[in-house]
């Protein structure tokens, strides 16, 4: 099976897995114990795990695309300057505020 189904398949069958628990057994201590030492620290070192992978990997991105650019073919900084300066003011204040 190719990979993408198989990651399909799993999501679908996790969802399945954990709606058919909550409905036969919402609130039953054991599936709670189950959660809450199991399934909650899984999950938070899958996400840890995640943030040790991309990290680096965005910032070693970044640097190695700086070190990569020639400054002479950039030019002298003139209105794509003030374009990137007025986009890194205004952007962040759009993608933080809520909707």
């Amino acid at each position: 099976m190719v990979s993408h189904r198989r990651m399909i398949a799993a999501l679908i069958l996790g969802a399945g897995v954990g709606i058919v628990a909550n409905l036969a057994a919402g609130g039953a201590p054991w599936l709670d114990a189950v959660i809450r030492n199991f399934a909650q620290p899984l999950g938070q070192l899958f996400i840890r795990l995640l943030f040790m992978l991309v990290i680096p990997l965005l910032f070693s991105a970044l640097v190695l695309g700086v070190a990569d650019l020639e400054l002479r073919h950039l030019g002298r900084p003139g209105r794509g300057c003030w374009a990137t300066r007025w986009w890194s003011r205004a952007f962040p204040f759009s993608s933080a505020s809520r909707w």
